[in-house]
């Protein structure tokens, strides 16, 4: 019997010659984080309590966009948790 998974994730392969680059948001009550990182750069900013959860998504891709554009690498791989 052949069985599936409801959920089924693409599996992908890290390619080495590209700089990760990843990011994160934090809300605990009414205060909201956004932060990125790109190999050994990393930045974080705290965001006013009115920014919703997307927003503060959408502040940390700039975060991590604002890491790649002072880097001097030039190949760059974005993980993003969707």
């Amino acid at each position: 019997m052949n069985t599936r998974h409801l959920l089924q994730f693409p599996s992908f392969s890290v390619n080495m010659a590209h700089t990760p680059c990843t990011y994160n948001v934090s809300k605990m009550g009414d205060r909201v984080a956004s932060a990125a990182i790109c190999s050994n750069m990393a930045r974080s900013t705290r965001l006013p309590n009115n920014v919703s959860i997307f927003g503060a998504e959408l502040y940390a891709i700039t975060l991590a966009m604002d890491l790649v554009r002072h880097s001097r690498n030039s190949n760059f791989s974005y993980y993003l948790n969707l």
